[in-house]
Parts: C-alpha cells; structure tokens; sequence
C-alpha cells in the first residue's frame, strides 16, 4: 500500500517520496518488515526515537515521528502525536477492521465472566 493512502486525511508532512510502498505498520523494532513502517513513540521508560536507527536497518522505509529528525535515506511522516498516529496508520493499512466488527462492553462487579460466555454462546 502507499503511503500516501496510509496517511490520507491525517494532519501530517511527510519528508520524501509519498507514494513509497509499504509492507507493515508497528511501533515495536522486533516487528518491522522490510518496506516497513515505524512509529516512534515516546514512552514513561524509553524514546521511540531513539530506535530509529535499528528500525531502518532492519529495513523500514518509513518513519513516523513528532519531530524530524537527520535522516537521509529514510521518508519521515511528521505528527503532532505518534500514539494517535500509529492508531489510524495502522487501521488504514490493515483495511480498517474494527468497521466491520460488532463491540459489545460488560461492565459490573459480578457477572462478567457468565456473562461474556452466555453472549460468546449466543
């Protein structure tokens, strides 16, 4: 899929060529693909920034940060918030799933658990 269509309708830029293929969305280094996407997170503990070296050589195409960041052989997608980001890129790229997908919440404090197997069973 391009990236262009990944990220159609999501406020970003992107820094490089928007119609670059790609194979995959994550925002985990053990699971970038070649022609891959990653998404540079920041968390509580560790920068997902500063994993985007290990990410292109294991053959992302695409990085997704907050900030750009001195890459020259890497497109960069610039977001204001890559959380929200790898939500809606990943969606669109796996074909947005949850359209398709009937959500039901059990909520309580007893129940839940007879519950959910009575509505599994139905």
């Amino acid at each position: 899929m391009k990236l262009s269509e990944i990220v159609e309708g999501y406020d970003c830029e992107i820094l490089g060529d928007k119609d670059t293929e790609i194979s995959g969305v994550t925002d985990k280094t053990e699971n970038v693909t070649i022609g891959g996407m990653f998404v540079a997170i920041r968390g509580m503990r560790y920068d997902g920034n500063s994993f985007v070296p290990d990410a292109i050589r294991l053959g992302a195409c695409a990085v997704v940060v907050e900030k750009p960041l001195p890459l020259a052989n890497c497109v960069q997608v610039v977001v204001p918030n890559a959380r929200k980001a790898v939500a809606q890129f990943s969606a669109a790229f796996y074909g947005n799933p949850a359209r398709d997908m009937k959500m039901i919440g059990v909520t309580g404090t007893n129940g839940k658990t007879t519950t959910t197997h009575i509505i599994r069973h139905i």
